[in-house]
């Protein structure tokens, strides 16, 4: 029975083409709001060849980086409207015109007959013909479209350059003006590398040649200590990786956990820890005799903090199960309390791609004041004189600068305090006033990000 099984699979697996595995994918996050990670991973296990994997990556994540122009294109051939096309078949065609407007190391009508083989492997025999049809036209017409941004308006002409919905651009621009928009919107479109945090410089030089002998390029970032750049396969199947001697996270997510003020003899709480970035952090520079309490509201999320605090050794960290919004069980004896806070994520649009397109304003709304109920919750923890640092992967107003103005509004116990993070953080990134720090994408190769340090006051003369 087992054998079955797995020759079924096997015959399954020939069945498929990277093309109709990429439609799969690009039709789940784009109907069904999945991450485009997770999908681009789970179905690269069907393909042994690396070269298969790496072309599933591409396409997908270059659809999802260009899907104005791409949306275009198949829109000027189609005779229906495109929202009403099939959705598989439009994934379809989605992947080819990616691959002819794109990528010119694949030939057009390779692209074309993949796709239309795509059609028939997802039973969508139906729709060969018309696949087959748009992808030629786009083919002879491939170098008017990628002309198209300039011969629309402004605003349009950045959604069709950048690949950014014209909401998001239209706010940009009201915001930040035409050349930081443009800035912004540019580097929001391109893929950041990997990078990975090593803990102290004699695990980097332990790790060093381990990782150049497993083919791992490591390149030294200029900002962050510790800091590097990685290419090659995943980092995470490296030996270095599993003896917990680095961590792989974004270079500004460190900036939190970095900024928060720690002492001797203390507590300090990571109310929303998981996956542990900020955590690991964290117990890694506690003061003598200090602990850390990290929690997070899902068992799943927990078990993601128990495996962290495992590899890494983090034996100054204690982990608990909780809400902050209905059942956190603590009380104001924290000197420190880090919020880094749920949210759209919209500040981490080099690697998620497709946040751009599951995101609404509506949404950012709702974010803002959800992390303004969790800012008023979480600081009931914190002692006087303590210190209350909130963090976000956004740079929306919403979610940042309007939430620390409306908490000091609601709770008039609290003030401004001073970042007391390197000069070299506050001459590279925006320095909002002596608590808040802006980072943006344009600004470094990571992500875009937001924090700021309030103060719970002593008393009345405080």
């Amino acid at each position: 029975m087992k054998r079955e099984t797995e020759q079924k699979k096997s015959e399954e697996i020939k069945k498929q083409n990277v093309r109709a595995i990429a439609s799969q994918v690009i039709d789940e996050v784009l109907s069904s709001g999945k991450k485009l990670k997770e999908c681009v991973d789970k179905k690269a296990e069907l393909f042994k060849d690396e070269r298969d994997r790496a072309l599933l990556k591409e396409i997908c994540y270059g659809v999802l980086r260009n899907l104005p122009i791409i949306d275009f294109s198949i829109d000027l051939f189609l005779k229906n409207e495109i929202k009403e096309f099939d959705k598989i078949g439009l994934s379809i065609m989605r992947v080819g015109s990616y691959q002819i407007l794109f990528l010119d190391r694949i030939p057009a009508f390779a692209a074309v007959n993949e796709c239309v083989n795509s059609a028939k492997i997802l039973k969508k025999d139906a729709l060969t013909g018309v696949v087959n049809t748009i992808l030629r036209k786009i083919s002879l017409n491939k170098e008017e479209i990628l002309q198209i941004h300039y011969k629309k308006p402004y605003e349009e002409s950045l959604s069709y350059k950048y690949g950014m919905p014209l909401w998001l651009v239209k706010r940009y621009l009201k915001r930040f003006g035409d050349v930081e928009s443009e800035k912004i919107l540019d580097s929001f479109n391109k893929e950041s590398p990997t990078s990975i945090l090593f803990f102290t410089m004699e695990d980097y030089l332990n790790s060093k040649r381990i990782l150049e002998r497993e083919k791992f390029q490591l390149e030294e970032n200029d900002l962050f200590e510790l800091t590097y750049f990685v290419k090659g396969r995943d980092i995470t199947k490296s030996e270095c990786f599993e003896k917990g001697v680095f961590y792989v996270c974004d270079p500004a997510s460190q900036l939190p956990a970095k900024s928060l003020p720690l002492k001797e003899n203390s507590f300090s709480l990571d109310p929303c820890a998981a996956p542990g970035t900020k955590t690991i952090v964290i117990s890694k520079n506690l003061k003598k005799n200090s602990f850390l309490i990290s929690s997070d509201f899902s068992k799943w999320r927990v078990k993601r903090l128990i495996e962290n605090k495992v590899r890494y050794n983090l034996n100054n960290v204690f982990l608990v199960y909780g809400d902050i919004l209905n059942s956190l069980p603590f009380k104001d004896k924290f000197y420190s309390v880090l919020l880094d806070a749920p949210c759209t994520s919209l500040g981490t649009l080099k690697k998620n791609p497709e946040i751009r397109w599951q995101i609404d304003e509506e949404r950012i709304k709702k974010e803002s004041k959800r992390q303004l109920e969790m800012l008023l919750s979480v600081a009931k923890c914190v002692e006087k004189g303590g210190f209350l640092l909130y963090s976000v992967c956004s740079i929306e107003k919403e979610e940042t600068l309007d939430v620390i103005e409306n908490f000091l509004k609601e709770n008039k116990d609290f003030e401004k305090a001073k970042l007391e993070i390197d000069k070299k953080f506050k001459d590279v990134f925006d320095l909002i006033d002596k608590g808040t720090l802006m980072v943006k994408p344009y600004q470094h190769k990571g992500d875009a990000f937001f924090i700021s340090l309030l103060r719970r006051k002593i008393g009345k003369k405080d």
